[in-house]
């Protein structure tokens, strides 16, 4: 180890690498960071976007896994806005029925100062740029502490610094990933000082452990410290014996301060998953290991064309998972490197088979090999966790720190010998061959239906199959040492920014709805068919009971396969699966009583109406005439028959010269000397749809009545009405007639060009009492006052949680179960009834990290004082 790391002029002597990879990322995001494409991956999955234009080249633009659209952005940003306004994120409204926010863990809610970046649309790009950098600096100061050349420590670095998962799943997964590094530079300084019998030491080990946690994805962070925990053991089994139980209890101590600093967040995550459903990993991430079509991915991630390539339809059931399942890769010449470590006597040759051991024992739990499933599966917890996926960058890690002992050698041993070489690329011939010989018959079918993907996939391979040539011939003839580094990297770069091409130009949000919905949704909650879905309302505090989230609180989860929709996936909640639409609609009183007051559809969506949809002229469109603002109607009579007998609303297709038409328009339906008249908004019409007009009450038919209709158009802006031919050579108004429903029917309120609001008529209110005679005035969630003449119950349609206490006029109340609900006991007269939320035992886990934090202070005061 070199002791040299902890002196001033550490920073003097490495300055070009550290300076370097601090810049690194910026230039791997360059082409994001750019301006020349939108960044915000809101933009592609939220439904309401428009004007966009495609990028460059097509497919994912810097992700492939899009939770960082749905999940990181809207609630990372819900986290950082209740920051700024001085709220602890606790506590999430805004999705299902409420459900805890910090504690889910994936908003990174806790993840200080750095979750503030997410208060912006492009907040992921600038989060992962600052992790990039993490990533690059610590792994470098780990590299020099082992003794490695600085172009050696540059170049596993620089590999880390561009690990795949940063472009896989750039969402909370890829926050614990600098604290790796950090970790294992903690245990080294710990082994360092243990051996040269100085205290303390250990500082980076509970600063490291506590800020994996706080990042906000235990899984990673888990799987790290499983790394952490194998290079803790070859540390101590290559030190001195006396200086083992010394370095033993400063990893003790600082492996105990960090869990202890993490209290806080620790003790509401594992309460939380007491008492939550945590999906698939209960049971099946036990078992589950790599398809074979993703194995070969790993060492040719181009083998399919580009990164994120659509499985072609006919292949879906072969290789559907897509990259989402791929842990990580390492290209041919990096791989190759790698080999090279293992094949020759340099620098910590025991280190060298410790990483070897870790990633032969995860490669051998991808492919599903039983003895190591259950051996890996005894470890606590790690059955649980999706380990075959999120334990890529530990792995990675392992490669990129041979190949860092790799280049090191190239730099201070004598060339490698012909025969070492050849055992290298025989090696690594029988690696590609493994991968690849099991799906030939799948690689050879896409290659026939995607034909410009074969392009790309060859001209990947030989762009590092040449990198690999120059590679072995530099290794047998010696000439240009530094510039290898230089151009290994080259293949992770470009594979890094390529695909940030594919973002799109242009476009933004349509904030109409949005706004709609701000303004009239109140204390209640929506429900999306389509557009503006899962977690996208978080962003604006507008609550929906769709989500995307993990764990969920399964009271809320039994709720919804019970009374909501029995087939739902209750990890991601979207209203988009078959059967939804059905299940709300005849079900729609259970949705109405949890607060569902709007239904967001597509803008041509017709949904209430879908059964008793009724067309008056089926030929298809082929003329128009305006509707003038103040102008003459346009009416006339209804010639065909249609099956039901009373009319509850009517649709006629209306151009709004690309929505520019304004104003009020009216419809008058008559039949048998009664009349019923309804208003559209012209400003909330998508164009060339039919505009849909409800009527107050429904219109009774007669056997044999005449139907007239007339359409008037107040004030406004010129607006089209369609017309279709009609029998004996006529022309009439693309009308469609809505049968009645039983009872309140749903309301079209707005439409435009994105999408369609329905209201439900008899949404239950967010709070209420038993007693009708009583006044609730709801100042806010958490605010609700009651002016009742006798005692009664107020129910707050707030998820029921441990954690939520009550008062009454600034006195503590009893806060009760009521079915999936809230309620409390409001006295006679006027009071105000307040709720708010901590987690159980919060003060108690405050009070251990702020005990932690002070005894790491002191024990840092006792260091100094005697040295």
């Amino acid at each position: 180890m070199d002791a040299a790391t902890n002196t001033p002029s550490f920073a003097q002597r490495h300055k070009a690498p550290l300076l370097l990879l601090t810049l690194l990322p910026v230039l791997a995001n360059a082409i994001a960071l750019s301006g020349l494409f939108n960044n915000d991956p809101t933009l592609q999955f939220i439904g309401l976007a428009q004007h966009m234009r495609p990028g460059l080249i097509s497919g994912p633009m810097s992700w492939v896994d899009p939770s960082v659209a749905y999940i990181t952005q809207p609630v990372g940003h819900l986290a950082a806005s209740d920051w700024l306004h001085g709220i602890i994120p606790w506590w999430n409204p805004y999705a299902g029925v409420g459900m805890p926010l910090a504690a889910e863990m994936q908003a990174s809610a806790f993840f200080l100062p750095f979750v503030l970046l997410l208060h912006f649309n492009t907040g992921w790009l600038l989060l992962r740029v600052l992790l990039q950098m993490g990533c690059g600096v610590f792994s470098y100061i780990l590299f020099a502490e082992l003794g490695l050349s600085r172009t050696a420590a540059f170049l596993g670095a620089a590999l880390y610094t561009l690990t795949p998962i940063f472009f896989l799943s750039p969402h909370a997964a890829i926050t614990p990933l600098p604290f790796l590094p950090l970790l294992l530079l903690g245990i080294e300084e710990s082994a360092r000082a243990s051996m040269q019998g100085k205290p303390m030491g250990w500082s980076l080990v509970p600063l490291s452990v506590a800020y994996s946690f706080y990042a906000g994805f235990p899984e990673v962070a888990y799987l790290d410290g499983l790394l952490a925990g194998f290079w803790t053991f070859w540390r101590l089994a290559i030190m001195p014996a006396q200086a083992r139980l010394h370095f033993i209890g400063k990893l003790s101590l600082g492996v105990g301060i960090g869990i202890s600093l993490c209290a806080p967040l620790l003790v509401p995550f594992l309460g939380y998953l007491q008492i939550a459903s945590v999906g698939a990993h209960g049971v099946l991430f036990q078992t589950i290991h790599l398809d074979p079509a993703d194995v070969p991915l790993q060492i040719l991630p181009f083998l399919y064309g580009k990164l994120g390539s659509v499985t072609p339809a006919p292949l879906a059931s072969i290789f559907g998972a897509g990259y989402v399942r791929v842990p990580g890769w390492a290209g041919l010449p990096v791989l190759a490197l790698a080999l090279v470590a293992l094949w020759r006597h340099g620098k910590l040759p025991s280190l060298r088979l410790v990483l070897l051991l870790w990633i032969f024992l995860w490669e051998a739990r991808y492919l599903g090999v039983t003895p190591v499933t259950w051996l890996l599966n005894t470890i606590p917890g790690l059955g649980t966790t999706d380990s075959t996926r999120f334990s890529g960058p530990a792995v990675n890690f392992a490669i990129y720190a041979l190949a860092a002992l790799g280049l090191d050698d190239f730099m201070r041993l004598p060339v490698i010998s012909r025969a070492r070489l050849s055992a290298v690329l025989f090696t690594l011939l029988a690696f590609v061959t493994a991968a690849v010989f099991p799906v030939l018959g799948l690689i050879r079918a896409w290659y026939r239906l995607r034909p410009h993907d074969m392009a790309v996939s060859f001209g990947a391979t030989a762009f590092a199959l040449a990198i690999l040539v120059i590679l072995c011939l530099e290794l047998r003839r010696p000439q240009h040492r530094h510039r290898l580094a230089a151009l290994l990297l080259t293949g992770p770069l470009l594979t890094f920014m390529i695909p940030q091409l594919a973002g799109v130009r242009g476009g933004h949000i349509d904030q109409a709805p949005i706004e709609y919905l701000k303004n009239h949704i109140g204390t209640n909650r929506i429900m999306s068919l389509g557009p503006f879905s899962l977690n996208f309302p978080n962003r604006y505090r507008i609550a929906t009971i769709n989500y995307s989230a993990l764990p969920i609180p399964v009271l809320w989860t039994n709720y919804i396969t019970a009374n909501l929709f029995p087939l739902a996936d209750v990890v991601n909640y979207s209203g988009s699966q078959p059967g939804q639409r059905d299940a709300l609609r005849e079900r729609l009183p259970a949705y109405e009583a949890i607060g569902v007051r709007y239904v967001v559809t597509t803008p041509g969506d017709n949904f209430f109406w879908a059964n008793q949809f009724q067309p008056v002229y089926t030929a298809p469109r082929n003329s128009t005439q305006n509707l003038f603002p103040g102008g003459p109607s346009l009416a006339g009579l209804v010639t065909t028959t249609f099956p039901f007998s009373a009319i509850g609303a009517m649709s006629v297709v209306a151009g709004t010269y690309f929505g520019t038409a304004r104003g009020p328009v009216v419809a008058t339906l008559c039949a048998a000397g009664n009349c019923v008249t309804a208003t559209a908004d012209a400003g909330t019409a998508a164009d060339n749809a039919p505009l849909i007009f409800t009527f107050p009450t429904p219109l009774n038919i007669p056997p044999r009545a005449k139907i007239t209709y007339r359409f008037s158009h107040p004030s406004g802006t010129p607006l089209a009405i369609w017309y279709a031919p009609a029998p004996i050579h006529r022309v009439k108004p693309v009308i469609s007639l809505i049968e009645a429903s039983n009872g309140p029917a749903p309301m079209l309120v707005f439409r435009d060009a994105t999408a369609s609001i329905f209201e439900l008529p008899q949404a239950a209110p967010y709070a209420q009492t038993a007693d009708a005679n009583c006044a609730v005035t709801i100042i806010s969630r958490q605010n609700i006052q009651t002016s009742c003449p006798t005692a009664s119950v107020l129910t707050r349609r707030e998820l029921f949680y441990p954690g939520w206490t009550a008062t009454a006029n600034n006195t503590p109340i009893a806060l009760s179960q009521a079915g999936l609900f809230q309620s409390v006991a409001v006295p006679a007269g006027n009071a105000s009834i307040k709720f708010s939320y901590a987690p159980p035992h919060i003060r108690l886990a405050c009070a251990i990290a702020i005990l932690a934090l002070l005894l790491w202070l002191a024990c840092a005061r006792a260091t100094r004082r005697q040295t």
